[in-house]
């Protein structure tokens, strides 16, 4: 992982996505990629060229300043993360378009999180990106701490794409020290999916043997439940999850999108994969 990208927006949201990456990337010596997206100045039509680039110049002059004063580095810590600035119009998918040309591995935001309503800002911005972007995105409530990334885990509802995705977590495991663990969620109202456990566990056990990856079945009546205990119980730093692209709220687990409620409701990052 050589490069994160991390919006920046002045927000409480958005400061504490910036100091999670900041604190990845020091760890793991990538490039962080700081990316403010303002509206562009009124000007009138008549105004020449020269004077309109001027009054742009100007507002992004001002824009860098004050983005340099919201990240800056911990007090009484030199700066040990390549920080490069990037400012300009746009929205959310100008995020995605960036991510793209830079070939980022990972794209960090703020999210309001916590039951928050979908209509606010970064909570709206964060579910979008998720959503369109090719490359995984770490969603991070506002006031969550960095302690260090030591312990990842998967959900999983035995797809396809999941072994594929353990080797992507596998990847950041390694480049963080941590361990991962693959976890799916029983619902104690319904059957046990032995058939299908039988053949993901089969697959498992052949690529992940010599690996930092465990395996564990819980059950619970909800499966965002089950989640939260596991990530509790085990004390899990990062909660991953795979998001279909074609069609990234509909079914994860069960009827409901898993990935879009645990955006909006967990304490915990979410790491969210697409197929």
């Amino acid at each position: 992982m050589d490069k994160i990208i991390v919006p920046v927006d002045f927000s409480s949201a958005s400061s504490w996505g910036f100091y999670y990456a900041y604190n990845i990337a020091k760890e793991i010596g990538a490039e962080l990629v700081v990316v403010h997206l303002y509206w562009p100045p009124y000007v009138e039509t008549t105004y020449p060229a020269s004077m309109i680039q001027s009054i742009i110049t100007k507002k992004e002059d001002e824009l860098l300043k004050h983005l340099k004063a919201a990240t800056q580095a911990p007090l009484g810590e030199e700066t040990k993360v390549k920080i490069h600035y990037v400012i300009q119009p746009g929205s959310e998918h100008s995020i995605v378009d960036m991510a793209a040309e830079n070939k980022a591995d990972l794209i960090v935001m703020g999210t309001h999180g916590s039951g928050k309503a979908l209509d606010k800002v970064w909570g709206t911005n964060t579910a979008n990106v998720i959503q369109n972007a090719s490359c995984p995105v770490l969603a991070i409530p506002a006031g969550a701490t960095y302690e260090g990334i030591n312990s990842i885990a998967y959900a999983t509802d035995f797809d396809t794409d999941d072994i594929e995705l353990l080797y992507q977590l596998t990847l950041i495991a390694v480049a963080t020290k941590s361990q991962v663990h693959c976890v799916h969620i029983n619902l104690a109202d319904g059957p046990i999916e032995d058939k299908k456990e039988a053949v993901f566990l089969k697959s498992f056990d052949e690529n992940f043997s010599t690996l930092p990856v465990t395996y564990s079945a819980w059950s619970a009546t909800e499966v965002e439940e089950g989640l939260e205990t596991f990530c509790r119980v085990n004390q899990i730093s990062i909660l991953a999850m795979l998001t279909h692209k074609k069609n990234i709220w509909k079914k994860v687990f069960g009827a409901k999108s898993m990935t879009k409620n645990m955006t909006m409701q967990t304490d915990l990052p979410l790491l969210a994969f697409h197929k």
